[in-house]
């Protein structure tokens, strides 16, 4: 932002477009400013556009699942329903919540308030779209997990770990395992101890496409 000496706030941008036009006075005399001004606001707004929406060295993301975004969930107390990671499961009667799920922490959102003690696994599935997979270029798993965890397309196993793990995990090789339209993410995550203080599971997930 500028400041002027009337204490009124300006971005940088407006400054900048009056400094140009400042200096190129001369090459702008036979044309209305209001015309310049919005030719260069018109500029300067395509640019950012292009800045805002060009994709990364992975592509463009096309599909996210982030934190905080409602997931089903089922608690366990008991072993889930059979094929429970396959999109064609009925999962209508299983519980919904924010992720992340936890308890005695201050980052969860959905409260597994009888988890200690009880359950050591949660389940969770998250539905996703693509419009066409062959151009799907890159898939990036974060998961933050308290002790084991295992994840899931489609009812087939991606990527699991037999310890605690909070990292971004590259998932790009079983790209074959999407199909275009809905597709299913699954996540099995377990606290390392039944009596745990604490537990805290947080699943991200990006896809990105040429």
């Amino acid at each position: 932002m500028g400041y002027d000496q009337g204490k009124h706030y300006r971005s940088a941008d407006a400054l900048t477009v009056r400094q140009f036009i400042m200096k190129n006075k001369k090459d702008y005399a036979g044309i209305r400013p209001c015309c310049v001004l919005r030719s260069i606001l018109c500029i300067a707004a395509l640019l950012c556009i292009v800045l805002n929406y060009t994709g990364t060295a992975e592509g463009a993301s096309i599909s996210a699942i982030s934190e905080g975004d409602e997931w089903q969930y089922f608690k366990g107390t008991e072993d889930p329903p059979f094929k429970w990671n396959y999109l064609s499961c009925d999962a209508s009667g299983w519980l919904k919540g924010p992720a992340g799920f936890g308890y005695e922490t201050v980052r969860f959102r959905t409260h597994l308030n009888d988890m200690k003690g009880n359950y050591q696994t949660v389940y969770a599935r998250h539905a996703f779209s693509i419009n066409a997979v062959e151009k799907v270029k890159a898939m990036k798993l974060r998961i933050e997990c308290d002790g084991p965890f295992a994840a899931y397309i489609n009812g087939i196993e991606v990527i699991s770990n037999s310890e605690r793990v909070d990292e971004e995990l590259d998932i790009s090789g079983f790209a074959d395992m999407l199909r275009s339209g809905r597709n299913l993410l699954a996540v099995q995550c377990s606290n390392d101890d039944l009596e745990s203080d604490d537990f805290l599971f947080t699943p991200l997930f990006r896809v990105y496409e040429d």
